[in-house]
């Protein structure tokens, strides 16, 4: 079924996974997705490299999703492809029965001779609502998504402008936006405020990431705003530095378990500080709530489930 759809009865749950790196990977992530399927969520959508590298993982884990009776999302990007090796990748997806799909630019690549980030897709499309608009003209039976930026996107000039090219993206043919993790709730409601100022009518999804380590915390919203809460718990729950590797095997140890107590006690507030997030986000403009299972699905279940979350967003 279309999100799209779905999105004009209620507010949607659903999770993000992403194909993993390792060669026992994907039958470890399909036990994940499992979990995942006995919460019944709206629908789940799984990562998709920039320039294709994990492209048969997703396909498998896609097609996993779709055989399981559960709508599945792609992630799709455009760097460096032709608009006829674009339509024969996603005709793949199509045909497997997937009717969603998000369509990104992707992320520029690196220059592998200067290490200079590239300033060019390599491939026939530059901007996402190319993408989109070729794709929803090839495949109109599906329901295309586009990446929304609350903190504005890192290589855009400015909020106004960021918020232009979401413009563009719902006139090229876009049903809904999926956004970025945004921790400064009320950045994000001026954005939307903007959004809607702008025009833009779309049904938002908000990405939630948990907090379950010092990553999830820092590296992964980086450059976004850390709120003084989360700094917090970062600022309480983190190690001190280590022990210089001189020193004896019973200090040593002594700092292994302590950093293991940091971490469960930074876990357990984290995934308060998560709920207490999503509980926030459902009191202003967004019509679904997206986790990223970061291929966690027992802890993030943990926070669905601790916090009645699901039912909170019927």
């Amino acid at each position: 079924m279309k999100v799209s759809e779905i999105l004009k009865t209620k507010k949607t749950f659903s999770f993000e996974v992403f194909p993993p790196k390792e060669k026992d990977g994907v039958p470890k992530l399909q036990k994940e997705l499992d979990q995942l399927f006995q919460m019944k969520p709206d629908f789940i959508s799984c990562t998709y490299g920039a320039m294709g590298t994990n492209v048969g993982e997703s396909k498998e884990i896609c097609k996993y999703i779709v055989d399981h009776k559960v709508n599945c999302v792609t992630h799709f990007t455009c760097i460096g492809k032709t608009a006829a090796e674009l339509k024969a990748i996603f005709a793949e997806y199509v045909a497997m029965g997937l009717e969603n799909g998000l369509a990104m630019r992707g992320d520029f690549q690196k220059d592998p001779v200067t290490g200079d980030i590239k300033s060019s897709t390599g491939g026939e499309f530059e901007h996402a609502n190319q993408l989109i608009s070729f794709l929803h003209k090839e495949f109109p039976q599906v329901c295309f998504a586009a990446a929304g930026y609350p903190e504005r996107h890192l290589l855009a000039s400015s909020l106004e402008s960021d918020i232009n090219y979401l413009k563009a993206k719902q006139d090229a043919g876009a049903e809904l936006i999926m956004c970025q993790t945004c921790h400064d709730i009320p950045a994000y409601e001026k954005w939307v405020a903007q959004c809607r100022k702008a025009g833009i009518k779309l049904p938002i999804v908000i990405g939630i990431m948990p907090i379950l380590s010092r990553r999830n915390a820092i590296d992964m919203t980086i450059p976004g705003a850390v709120p003084v809460e989360l700094s917090r718990i970062v600022g309480q729950y983190s190690p001190p530095p280590p022990p210089p590797k001189s020193a004896s095997e019973e200090t040593l140890k002594q700092y292994d378990d302590l950093v293991k107590k940091y971490a469960g006690e930074f876990e357990k507030y984290g995934m308060e500080y998560t709920i207490n997030e999503v509980k926030n986000y459902l009191k202003t403009d967004l019509q679904g709530v997206h986790f990223y299972a970061l291929n966690k699905a027992e802890k993030v279940i943990k926070i669905v489930n601790d916090g009645n979350l699901i039912a909170l967003c019927k």
